[in-house]
Formats: C-alpha cells, structure tokens, sequence
C-alpha cells in the first residue's frame, strides 16, 4: 500500500485540479459581482418577452437573464428567459 502514481502524472493531475478550481471561483465572481447584478437587473426591468417561449410575464415564474453565450458577461450575451424555461434548457 502506497503511492502506485508516478510524479509527472501526480504533477499533471494537480496542475489540472487547480486551474479547475480557478474556473469555478471565477464562475462565482463573476454571477455575484455588481457589473454582472447590474446587467441582470436591467434585462428583468426592460424585457417584455422570453426569448425561448415569446411570452410575457407569468405567475411564479420569475424572470431571469439567460446567458446565450456561457460564462461571457456582456450585456449582449444576455436575453430575458422565463426561470423554469431556462432551467430546463440547461439542464436537458
């Protein structure tokens, strides 16, 4: 019992973990910050239609800013999405 991985691959696999882990705490900066907050505001108050469906406003299906490219925070990367809509866009 003991360590059966040889350096290189120990040295590739952490370099790996920790740009992993680089992207994920940039991913959580980057939804929370107050440029990005801002952005997502002005897209909810102005928006009259989701993009995904073409309706207005329903009942306990609040708005939400959809990113139409991942991770690109610009306003012109986001449309305005119904939250179930693009939950499920996202996950199937």
């Amino acid at each position: 019992p003991g360590d059966t991985l040889c350096p290189t691959y120990k040295a590739q696999a952490a370099e790996h973990e920790r740009t992993r882990q680089a992207i994920r705490k940039a991913g959580r900066t980057l939804y929370t910050s107050p440029a990005y907050r801002r952005m997502a505001k002005h897209i909810r108050d102005n928006a009259t239609a989701c993009h995904l469906c073409g309706l207005g406003a329903k009942p306990n299906d609040p708005w939400t800013a959809d990113h139409l490219i991942a991770g690109v925070p610009q306003i012109h990367s986001f449309m305005l999405a119904h939250l179930l809509l693009n939950y499920y866009q996202i996950t199937t």
